[in-house]
């Protein structure tokens, strides 16, 4: 893989890691209006800023911390002279437990850049641990 792909993935990982964390907003109303509707997993498009489920019905206010996320990227991404056009995905999946905070989500992401190197990477964390 070329460095400036690593590079790229990083950027993109830490974007979709912010998407995970207490402090993005997401949470707690993205894991419970999945649970109201009957998703046990959704997947961000964090590059197009949208989601994937076009069934699903956002909360309120949750386009705009979507928005806010891929702004995040973007900020990112400009600071190391990389434009969006660099990266062909960036997704985020979250999958619910009735029995976790839904921070304490298990948690996908998938990044892929313009030249095709691709990076998979999950986590299924369990109680107590703190993202």
């Amino acid at each position: 893989m070329k460095k400036r792909d690593k590079k790229l993935i990083a950027i993109a990982g830490d974007a979709a890691g912010h998407a995970k964390s207490k402090k993005s907003g997401l949470h707690p109303c993205l894991g419970n209006a999945c649970r109201d509707q009957g998703f046990p997993s959704i997947t961000l498009d964090i590059l197009n800023t949208k989601l994937k489920e076009k069934a699903f019905i956002p909360p309120e206010g949750l386009l705009d911390v979507l928005q806010k996320i891929t702004s995040k990227l973007k900020e990112l991404l400009d600071k190391q002279h990389f434009l969006t056009d660099d990266l062909r995905v960036v997704e985020a999946e979250f999958f619910w437990n009735k029995h976790y905070p839904d921070w304490q989500c298990a948690y996908k992401v998938i990044i892929e850049t313009e030249s095709g190197e691709r990076f998979e990477g999950s986590e299924n964390p369990g109680p107590g641990y703190v993202f």
